[in-house]
């Protein structure tokens, strides 16, 4: 028997003894808010729930087939600073660090891409989301990421605007799935920072991402002219 044949056997006995799997089902989602108007904007990480069906399968090899079936469910994390106070801490140190993962137990409603069109998040924004952006991924890139958000969260790291802020929370797990790093730094005060609207461009421009929902010319505005100094004029017309 030559070299080449006990190979072919070997990989057909390796294969068959392997339980079939269908489907591949799988996204990640960018939620985002705007930073327009005076609001500060925000971003989250949303990610399909998949379960394994187990069926009998007279024509597979091991005599049962694995399916991996989209739920319509939806994990999500975000962070945020405990209190946005905006002291010389918030904008020069660090502050305590708010972290969620949605839904908080199985009794909890659903997080769902219809529930983020038409009603927002329910912890913070009840207003629907300015935009949706649904990113491609396989099932053993859903649950990598949802691992790997769970372990950022226990790392409890506190809220910096310019290092560790919201949207460079859902940046990191973005980089495990994007072909591309976003670049989404801009100027905020003295300094740069990765802010809700660049973050958005820039993964709503990669050809891979799919817009459930355009936020149109809300996201085109600058953190420092829509945010701090829109503040600071909403103030001086108060006053």
């Amino acid at each position: 028997m030559s070299r080449i044949t006990v190979t072919l056997l070997t990989l057909a006995c390796f294969f068959g003894a392997r339980p079939q799997v269908q489907g591949k089902a799988a996204d990640a989602y960018l939620v985002f808010y705007a930073t327009h108007g005076g609001k500060t904007g925000h971003v989250g990480l949303a990610v399909d729930v998949n379960r394994v069906r187990i069926t009998d399968c007279a024509a597979c090899p091991s005599g049962v087939r694995y399916d991996t079936v989209r739920t319509g469910e939806l994990a999500y994390f975000d962070l945020w600073p405990a209190e946005e106070d905006y002291s010389y801490s918030f904008f020069f140190g660090e502050v305590p660090a708010q972290y969620y993962r949605l839904p908080t137990s199985s009794a909890a409603a659903p997080i769902t891409v219809r529930r983020l069109l038409q009603e927002g998040l329910p912890h913070a924004m009840k207003n629907a989301v300015d935009g949706l952006a649904r990113l491609p991924t396989s099932p053993t890139q859903d649950a990598e990421l949802i691992a790997f958000m769970q372990r950022l969260i226990d790392e409890g790291r506190p809220f910096n605007l310019y290092n560790f802020n919201c949207s460079d929370f859902v940046s990191a797990g973005l980089d495990r799935v994007l072909p591309e790093r976003p670049a989404a730094e801009e100027r905020v005060l003295a300094s740069m920072a990765t802010t809700p609207n660049r973050l958005w461009k820039a993964v709503a421009t990669q050809t891979s991402v799919t817009i459930l929902k355009d936020p149109g010319t809300k996201a085109d505005g600058r953190f420092n002219s829509q945010r701090i100094f829109s503040s600071l004029q909403t103030q001086n017309d108060e006053n």
